[in-house]
């Protein structure tokens, strides 16, 4: 299909339908336009750190203040996101906007934005392997995929779109480094993009090491060409290396450059992106002499990577987990509400309903790819989507197991599934104008819109709880104060449900304990354990050193708290035997069915 000035206007169009998607779902009853407000508590989070930075905090500070109080609580995340959201900021506060809705609308907005350009690189990136007619294919199914529009819609401000973004770009430079040998550049880049995306969050490993992997085996098996694609697998981990690099003197202070943090960008993945590359580089001596065989290949990269992955465990245990690593029953209970981090039952009829309708589409790439590898046209695309079949199968498999990597699958799965056109296309391409157009409407049906459908319509019939009323608490606490602007000083709340602290904290003149972060485990602890003593005086002890001024208990939960007899959250709930440090505060009939609140007295107060 040759380029003309309608095909030009194809991004563009792709781009007016993006904005009306999203515009339509966040003004619907529940969406971010519709609310005024930050679709998750990662949004709130991610707020509060850019807004610290911008306010003139630390740029390798990783701690917000405004939760784990009083010294703050620690986070994972990396910056560029933050810098994504402060520069559209900076450009609206150029235009007369103050600072905080300059901030609030960038962060908006920031997750369509990089949901609409992912969803054209993937374009791009399914040129390697179909005709330009089905690539296109690839943008619809990953704009119509549930999953990852839910995450890049209208006031999410999650890193998680990057890593799409970066992931997709990087699957397009490795497909057209594995099907010309001679394209260098695109190996390089395709490792460049991957370190990217590791900088943004480990997930994208999930991407970049299945690929690899790929071009590890091609050398193996593959005689003519194995030694070329080595060299591509070479350069793509000094690609990632170099990423890493960059990433490691931006983003961590250089007094923990040679700490190792499994989480986030560290001296770890730097370690990992050379041993990558070693394992490339001792296939090539030991194996690419003298025209190896099979046998000999297989010695040498086999044995290289055992000797990788056994330093790297030996260096590093655990690493291969990443912000997983973490064996604590507190935040196992906290993971363990969190939708995002259960696995996909398929076999039930719950799983199933939510494998059609959150992965979607994207399934028939499952299909189509194993076909396309069977009948690929030559040698060169084999190789392709060889590499592109090894991705989609392992972040399949991830996402199984937990439902946040669907985002990873997707980069793969949209790429894959754009093959069901050119499927359609062929098969297709000696009936009549009309029954052709029928057919290529229906593959493009079961790929967008036909497979959540179906997950909808056998989903079980659910339970909902009503849940206690965040933004009538967030007023309540305003008007305790007056109004009051924020500051580093702010009272303390402890709140038994710790996923309204975020929120509660950018929205009112208080700070808070408790948080759902890995890294705010002490906070955490603290929490269960106020709300699960017996004892008065660890109760007490636990408000002083956390200086808590309020006590807030959520009575339609999850929170940090169990019916646990006797306890001092039990008792809170059931307003009996309160402790004398501890005093009821009057509310609304509304409020008070939803919360009980009470203020800290005493000589505990004494210091407020």
């Amino acid at each position: 299909m040759r380029t003309t000035p309608v095909s030009r206007l194809l991004p563009f169009a792709f781009l007016a339908v993006a904005l009306v998607l999203h515009l339509r779902l966040a003004t619907a009853p529940g969406g971010a336009l519709a609310t005024a407000s930050l679709l998750d508590t990662d949004s709130y989070t991610r707020l509060l750190r850019v807004i610290q930075l911008w306010q003139g905090g630390g740029w390798f500070d990783n701690v917000v203040y405004r939760l784990g109080a009083p010294e703050g609580m620690p986070l994972h995340w990396t910056r560029p996101l933050d810098l994504l959201i402060m520069g559209p900021a900076a450009l609206l506060r150029g235009f007369g906007l103050a600072d905080g809705p300059a901030l609030w609308w960038a962060a908006m907005f920031v997750c369509p934005a990089l949901h609409a350009l992912s969803c054209l690189v993937a374009v791009w990136a399914a040129r390697a392997l179909w005709p330009r007619d089905a690539a296109w294919f690839a943008a619809l199914v990953l704009l119509a995929q549930e999953s990852v529009l839910g995450y890049g819609a209208v006031g999410r401000a999650d890193h998680h779109v990057l890593i799409l973004l970066l992931g997709v770009a990087a699957i397009g430079a490795l497909l057209r480094a594995a099907i010309d040998p001679g394209a260098r550049r695109m190996a390089l880049a395709g490792g460049v993009f991957g370190g990217l995306g590791l900088w943004i969050g480990p997930e994208a490993l999930i991407i970049l090491v299945p690929a690899l992997a790929a071009f590890g085996l091609i050398f193996v098996f593959d005689e003519a060409d194995g030694l070329a694609m080595a060299r591509q697998g070479l350069r793509a981990s000094i690609g990632f290396t170099v990423a890493v690099a960059l990433a490691l003197a931006i983003d961590v202070a250089p007094s923990a450059y040679l700490t190792a943090q499994s989480d986030r960008v560290s001296i770890l993945h730097l370690v990992l992106g050379l041993a990558m590359a070693s394992v490339f580089g001792a296939g090539l001596l030991a194996g690419g002499r003298g025209g190896a065989g099979r046998l000999r290949r297989l010695l040498a990269g086999g044995g290289a990577a055992v000797v990788a992955v056994g330093m790297l465990s030996l260096l590093f245990p655990d690493f291969y987990r990443s912000s997983l690593a973490i064996d604590d029953p507190v935040m196992n209970q906290v993971l363990g509400r969190i939708a995002e981090m259960q696995p996909l039952r398929f076999w039930t009829r719950a799983g199933l309903s939510d494998l059609l309708t959150g992965v979607g589409g994207t399934l028939l790439g499952l299909v189509v790819l194993p076909l396309a590898l069977r009948r690929g046209p030559d040698e060169r695309a084999r190789r392709a989507l060889f590499v592109l079949l090894l991705v989609l199968v392992a972040s399949f498999g991830a996402t199984l197991a937990f439902r946040r990597f669907v985002v990873e699958y997707a980069a793969a799965g949209a790429i894959a599934t754009a093959g069901a056109i050119a499927f359609a296309g062929v098969a297709l391409a000696r009936s009549r104008p009309l029954a052709r157009a029928a057919g290529l409407i229906l593959a493009a049906f079961a790929g967008t819109v036909l497979l959540p459908a179906l997950g909808r319509e056998i989903a079980p019939p659910t339970v909902t709880t009503a849940a206690c009323d965040r933004d009538a608490l967030a007023r309540f606490l305003i008007e305790r104060r007056g109004g009051a602007g924020q500051t580093r000083d702010d009272p303390v709340v402890l709140i038994d449900s710790i996923d309204l602290a975020p929120a509660l904290a950018f929205k009112t003149p208080f700070r808070f304990v408790g948080a759902p972060y890995h890294r705010g485990l002490e906070p955490m602890r603290d929490t269960v354990d106020f709300f699960g003593t017996a004892d008065d005086s660890v109760a007490r002890a636990i408000l002083a050193r956390r200086d808590v001024a309020l006590v807030v208990l959520c009575r339609g939960g999850p929170g940090l708290r169990e019916d646990i007899p006797g306890s001092i959250g039990s008792r809170l709930a059931a307003g009996t035997a309160i402790p004398a440090f501890l005093h009821p505060v009057p509310l609304r009939q509304g409020l008070a069915r939803d919360f009980a609140i009470f203020s800290v007295g005493g000589d505990l107060a004494t210091a407020r």
